[in-house]
């Protein structure tokens, strides 16, 4: 199921306070689409012009008055380039579910009903399925061999997948069609301890492309995806920074049951976001390189846009993102 939506007028879906923003066709290439985004939609001057930035951006538009987003396509941009316009579309599936129950914003992103069946075709898929595609994918560059076939699907199944949510996913990578796959995976539940063992051996074959994030994508709502994401880009710098304490803390974090109150309690505490001495102190990074300074700067903001998108941030929180965006703007 598609988050899209498919409609040939979307000024129907611009009512009071929306911000409607058609996509010009015309956009051929990935510099083209940023560059529209970035004006359209007020990027900060820190905008890096990369699908990350873009990610990012599209999730966060604090520095937009509250109010509804239509973004309406006439065409699907970026004909030519296949592999940027699947990125394109992810990005902007991820925001749509990102801004999902907010009550500040509703972002909505639509396509005309001409191009519904070509999103069909290429599997559209978002959240678990989309990861799960891109990990068998990772796993098995060269297809799925029959022998492995069915282990495969014992793995899926162990991971809690529905047999539905199976048939899909395998058939997003190309394994089966969607139909058949279904057949296939009622034949494997139905013996389902003699695939046990292979399918050990397929989870330690899947491990080095991505296993375990994944597993933790299935089991975590994706707001706190992103956000654990972020906690460890942060434990990435501070570790090549040699900032070890830092380094620490956020492993320790990371370390805690996801969603959690102690979880909770850590990400907003005031080692992270208080004071001298804590990770939003700029004297932790005083041995650093520029470049590291801003990078964590950065990857900071986004963490406290993601507190305060669940609805737990504090005044420390608050106080600290007003300061990170003056400083990721010099």
């Amino acid at each position: 199921m598609s988050v899209f939506l498919f409609t040939d007028n979307p000024a129907t879906l611009a009512g009071k306070n929306t911000l409607c923003l058609h996509v010009p066709p015309a956009l051929a290439d990935k510099r083209a689409v940023l560059l529209w985004y970035a004006e359209a939609l007020c990027f900060p001057s820190y905008f890096g012009e990369n699908w990350d930035a873009f990610s990012e951006c599209v999730r966060d538009l604090a520095w937009l008055a509250p109010s509804n987003i239509v973004i309406a396509h006439g065409d699907l941009p970026m004909a030519g380039h296949p592999s940027d316009q699947d990125i394109y579309l992810d990005v902007l599936a991820d925001a749509v579910l990102d801004w999902k129950g907010d009550a500040a914003r509703n972002f909505k992103v639509t396509f005309p009903t001409k191009v519904m069946r070509a999103l069909d075709n290429r599997m559209i898929i978002v959240g678990r399925h989309m990861s799960t595609r891109d990990l068998i994918v990772r796993s098995f560059p060269d297809g799925v061999p029959d022998e492995d076939y069915p282990a495969l699907i014992w793995v899926l199944d162990d991971a809690q997948m529905s047999q539905r949510s199976i048939a899909t996913a395998l058939a997003a990578s190309g394994v089966n069609d969607d139909t058949a796959a279904l057949n296939d995976i009622l034949g494997v539940l139905a013996d389902r301890e003699a695939y046990e063992a292979a399918g050990r051996a397929i989870i330690e074959k899947m491990k080095p492309y991505g296993y375990d994030e994944w597993l933790v994508e299935g089991d975590t709502p994706l707001s706190q995806v992103h956000l654990i994401r972020a906690l460890k880009q942060m434990h990435t710098l501070l570790r090549d920074g040699g900032e070890k304490r830092g380094a620490q803390l956020i492993a320790r974090i990371l370390k805690l049951h996801h969603g959690s109150d102690e979880f909770w309690s850590a990400v907003t505490s005031l080692e992270l976001w208080g004071g001298a001495g804590s990770l939003f102190d700029q004297a932790f990074v005083k041995n650093s390189e520029d470049s590291l300074r801003l990078q964590f700067n950065r990857v900071l903001l986004e963490l406290g846009g993601l507190i305060e998108r669940e609805g737990r941030s504090t005044h420390f929180v608050r106080s600290a993102k007003m300061v990170l965006r003056q400083w990721v703007a010099k």
